[in-house]
């Protein structure tokens, strides 16, 4: 039975460190990457005239795990307040809701655009111009944070 370090080779020893080091490692990094599986791409928000209260904001969100992820909470210090909104037909009248959450399922995409999924945004700290940045942060279900800038980009998108 070995009782001490003196007794074993310090090749091995270094070895026996390392393998249990890298086992270590990955345990304790592997929930975080499962959680934060979202990928966030064309992010941005619609230019508005000086003193409009309101602005809307888009991205696709990419969810690449293998598990529905939910976001249930969207903030920007560029804005007093960032609602989730869904526009949908009914009976041949556009309408709007607020969403409480929005799921991503796994391996897919939700899209946040112009008459479908989007960001209502109030109350904007200052006069945004195209060009300028807004910081978003994503909140999940699993209390991960996903930031996001988007650019401020004319009626069209560009």
């Amino acid at each position: 039975m070995i009782t001490t370090r003196e007794q074993i080779p310090v090749k091995l020893y270094k070895a026996i460190c390392s393998a249990l080091l890298a086992g270590l490692t990955s345990v304790i990094c592997l929930p975080a990457a499962a959680d934060t599986q979202l990928v966030v791409s064309h992010a941005w928000v619609r230019e508005a005239p000086p003193g409009a209260g309101v602005q809307a904001g888009y991205m696709e969100i990419h969810n690449t795990s293998s598990k529905t992820i939910k976001i249930t909470a969207i903030e920007s210090p560029n804005f007093t307040s960032v609602e989730m909104h869904r526009m949908f037909n009914h009976n041949g009248m556009m309408r709007m809701q607020q969403q409480d959450t929005l799921n991503i399922p796994a391996n897919s995409m939700l899209e946040l655009k112009p008459g479908g999924y989007h960001l209502m945004l109030r109350n904007p700290a200052s006069y945004l111009k195209s060009g300028d940045t807004v910081q978003f942060t994503l909140t999940t279900t699993a209390n991960k944070h996903i930031n996001v800038k988007a650019s401020v980009k004319t009626d069209n998108g560009s």
